[in-house]
């Protein structure tokens, strides 16, 4: 492909920063870090529900205790936030990314430690993965800024719904307690999300797409990262939880995704947070 002055290989180059790429590499060199830590010394910073501190409510979110479960949370955050990064570059969007992203990393971890204490029990947590479902919640707003920006001009950030009800109605299938208020929940979802996209095919109807949807590279970045968000979740909600003493908390899973997509979207909604870089 000739590398045209507005061609998708050429647009990325000059969008994408190296500092940026630095500020997100340091999220996994910090979990790196905390791992090669002594385990007697980790143990002191996971969160323990019945004697819960605010300094382990945030710090065990940096917490493995397995290679396995480590390099799992790392590739997540790599794959999801390397994805949203790009989508949001390529959209003018780099400022929400940024925000969302540092708002995931310094106020969600407290948050989701906190909300565990709603289900009283004899355990602990620790793990990096409900920061790491943020970022699919928050890939939802970014593909409909993509969208907009890149694909076509009658979707918006306001049209991000039709993703997350969707999403929303795949999880609640994939939880593995398969209750009334669960499929209640997936058929509530699936109907808004279908109800949701008739309006947006209403909305887009007889007009034309832009230019860049024709070019080779960006309807793929969309299909991609819509691939991402609907594949995810059977990673993040899977059907075995583990045995053991090491269980799956797809209860902070849920949480994560869900309140990375409201925040993101409502501060949009409020223009806390303007889409489109200045």
């Amino acid at each position: 492909m000739n590398d045209a002055p507005d061609s998708f290989r050429a647009t990325l180059r000059k969008r994408v920063r190296l500092a940026d790429c630095l500020g997100l590499a340091a999220v996994p060199a910090v979990l790196v870090a905390v791992f090669l830590l002594p385990a007697e010394t980790k143990l002191e910073y996971v969160f323990t529900y019945e004697r819960p501190t605010l300094l382990t409510a945030y710090a065990a979110h940096f917490v493995h205790r397995s290679l396995s479960h480590l390099l799992s949370n790392v590739f997540g955050y790599a794959l999801l936030a390397g994805t949203g990064y790009v989508l949001a570059v390529l959209a003018d969007a780099r400022r929400l990314f940024f925000v969302a992203t540092a708002t995931y990393l310094l106020a969600f971890p407290p948050a989701l430690s906190a909300l565990n204490l709603a289900v009283p029990r004899d355990a602990v947590g620790y793990g990096f993965s409900g920061v790491t479902m943020a970022f699919v919640g928050l890939l939802v707003i970014l593909l409909a800024a993509y969208a907009e920006r890149r694909i076509h001009p009658e979707v918006s950030v306001d049209h991000a719904p039709v993703g997350f009800l969707a999403l929303l109605a795949l999880v609640s299938v994939l939880l593995p307690t398969h209750s009334a208020v669960a499929t209640a929940l997936a058929g509530t979802a699936a109907l808004g999300a279908l109800g949701y996209a008739a309006m947006v095919a209403v909305d887009v109807r007889g007009t034309a797409f832009h230019s860049t949807a024709r070019g080779s590279g960006w309807l793929e970045l969309f299909a991609f990262g819509a691939v991402l968000v609907l594949g995810y979740p059977f990673v993040g909600f899977p059907a075995e939880l583990g045995t053991g003493v090491a269980v799956v908390n797809v209860y902070v899973h849920f949480l994560g995704l869900s309140l990375a997509f409201l925040v993101a979207f409502v501060a949009v909604l409020v223009d806390a947070v303007p889409v489109a870089d200045e």
